[in-house]
């Protein structure tokens, strides 16, 4: 079964993550980790040399439902914690994937490409 917060990650990746014998902050960060991968468009001017495979706030909501599933029982400190510390959203966040497997779309979007 694939969990909405391992969306987006090759199989080994999301396999490991959840056999990971590890406490629930180290495995939301490890999680936060794995939703990185390297920009294939850093020649374009003002890319970041990395890109998350969602956007940020799904970034956001998805370390701390990892925590949860983790055993963590403060998801709104660890809420809190990720909006504090999450790096800015990035031009090409959410349009990138990791190899192998395609850049989450959204279904819905607005007339300047915006998902609403």
């Amino acid at each position: 079964m694939k969990l909405i917060c391992l969306r987006g990650l090759p199989e080994a990746i999301a396999d490991r993550l959840r056999a990971e014998k590890v406490s629930p902050l180290l495995g939301a960060l490890g999680l936060s980790d794995c939703l990185w991968v390297e920009n294939p468009y850093t020649n374009q001017p003002g890319a970041n040399r990395g890109a998350r495979i969602c956007t940020r706030r799904k970034a956001i909501e998805r370390c701390p439902a990892w925590y949860c599933l983790k055993g963590g029982t403060e998801p709104e400190e660890m809420l809190a914690h990720f909006e504090r510390t999450f790096a800015p959203e990035g031009s090409h966040d959410g349009k990138v994937a990791h190899f192998g497997i395609e850049p989450e779309i959204p279904l819905v979007t607005n007339v300047s490409g915006v998902p609403f």
